[in-house]
């Protein structure tokens, strides 16, 4: 078994040949669908790509997605906000 370090975890062998230039946000999902196996929770998948936004590891440009680079963080007035909340309400 190998060890799950941040390199090494399902995540970053997913993400890690998508940063290296521009690719269509679909080609992320789809990505991120074959490496996890959730091929029908494409709201949860597209948080991930929220949350490399939100520290500018990526730029989203329409349907575009670009990556490569760290970018500066969008202004506070401009970020997405995330709740830690479940959907149920329940904690």
């Amino acid at each position: 078994m190998r060890p799950n370090t941040p390199n090494r975890s399902w995540y970053w062998e997913t993400v890690e040949p998508l940063c290296h230039g521009v690719a269509r946000e679909s080609v992320w999902l789809h990505s991120f669908s074959r490496a996890s196996g959730a091929f029908n929770h494409k709201a949860q998948l597209v948080v991930i790509l929220d949350w490399l936004e939100w520290p500018g590891l990526i730029r989203r440009e329409g349907e575009m997605v670009h990556a490569g680079q760290v970018l500066p963080a969008p202004p506070a007035n401009q970020r997405k906000s995330f709740s830690l909340e479940r959907a149920d309400g329940n904690p």
